[in-house]
This record gives C-alpha cells, sequence and structure tokens, in this order.
C-alpha cells in the first residue's frame, strides 16, 4: 500500500544504505534517482540527495500542483564501493 499525498505538497523520501555485510554506507557519491507519473512519464526533476547520519539519506520532492492523479514510483540506486543498492518506493497522488 503507497502513501497519500495531495498535489502541490512536498514529500520526503528516506532510505538507510548498507553494504552486502550490513555495514551502514556513509559518503555515498553516487544517486541515481527516477520518479515517474502513473503514465510512465519521468518527472525527476531536480533532485538534492542529504546525509543525515550513518548511511541514511533523504531528498526532497515538490508534487506539481497539476500532477497525474494514481500511483507514482520511485527507483533510488546508489554506487558505493563496488557495492549496487536499489530501493524502491511508490505514492499515491490525490486532489
Amino acid at each position: 500500500m503507497s502513501r497519500k499525498h495531495e498535489r502541490g505538497s512536498t514529500i520526503w523520501i528516506y532510505a538507510t544504505w548498507k553494504d552486502k555485510d550490513g555495514n551502514l554506507i556513509s559518503g555515498i557519491g553516487s544517486h541515481v534517482i527516477t520518479v515517474t507519473d502513473p503514465t510512465g512519464a519521468d518527472k525527476t526533476g531536480t533532485l538534492t540527495v542529504v546525509e543525515v547520519g550513518s548511511g541514511v539519506y533523504y531528498f526532497k520532492y515538490l508534487i506539481a500542483s497539476d500532477a497525474v492523479i494514481g500511483e507514482w514510483h520511485v527507483k533510488w540506486k546508489v554506487t558505493a564501493g563496488g557495492d549496487i543498492g536499489i530501493e524502491e518506493f511508490r505514492f499515491e497522488v490525490e486532489e
């Protein structure tokens, strides 16, 4: 089940990144984030990733006031020290 958000609101998406041994990863330099609307259109825009603690990162995403209603998809990929991590999130946009 995805979380519901109104058009024009800002959401914060968090991820905790660990290596294959379960150790938190700090200082990740490569973040590739894709945000797509229910039609599959790329709505990523410019995002700034912030590290708030060892291995814990977030970014804020502003949902446009005319955003397509329905379930949106976020794919967040990082590369650190040869390890690749991918997290996927979903959220619902409503009027």
